[in-house]
């Protein structure tokens, strides 16, 4: 899944839910296969099916957070987004998937809610992150642009990416090569493209 050979995971993940049925970890691959393969409907019927099994797997929300999100359910992604944060608070990808549909709906007093939460159980590099995000979505740019540097240490290549360009800064190469590697060179491609069709 990592390398993008989408067709091996599937067959991979569909493989353990044959033998084991229960297993939530595969069922959460499989989703994000899914999601990855453009299938959002199925994906998010795949985690949302896991979600109910395993209703205290914070990772598994969090992808049906991100599969609710790309299908602009945006309420629902902030539910299971939410739902993650309560099960995980000290998960960097639960309190990210919060801040994006946050953002997404405009609201900044709950993103800052859960900054104050994030400052209690996160590395600070990582909430630099949030902070800048949210503060370049309010149009303080001094605060986002001060924040930045100690963004670029958090260590999470697609949440420094997300930052620095809600920010309103170019992506150094590094970051660029952390997040190939993250995500595979083809997903970066691809954002890469579909980036310029936006802007097209």
């Amino acid at each position: 899944l990592a390398q993008g050979r989408l067709e091996e995971a599937q067959a991979g993940f569909e493989g353990v839910l044959a033998a084991d049925p229960s297993c939530g970890m595969a069922a959460h691959g499989l989703g994000m296969t899914r999601l990855r393969q453009g299938a959002v409907g199925s994906s998010i019927s795949t985690l949302e099916s896991a979600a109910a099994k395993h209703p205290d797997a914070a990772t598994i929300f969090v992808g049906l957070s991100t599969a609710r999100f790309v299908a602009q359910d945006f309420a629902g992604s902030r539910s299971a987004a939410a739902r993650a944060v309560s099960l995980e608070p000290d998960s960097i990808d639960a309190h990210a998937a919060l801040q994006q549909v946050l953002l997404r709906q405009g609201d900044v007093d709950s993103a800052r809610a859960d900054l104050v939460v994030a400052r209690q159980r996160l590395p600070a590099p990582v909430v630099a992150c949030f902070e800048v995000q949210v503060a370049a979505e309010v149009g303080d740019t001094t605060t986002a642009l001060a924040r930045i540097d100690r963004c670029r240490r958090a260590g999470a290549p697609e949440l420094v990416a997300a930052a620095v360009t809600r920010a309103g800064g170019g992506v150094d190469p590094d970051t660029i090569g952390e997040m190939a590697i993250g995500m595979g060179v083809d997903a970066v491609v691809l954002l890469a493209q579909a980036v310029d069709q936006m802007n097209a």
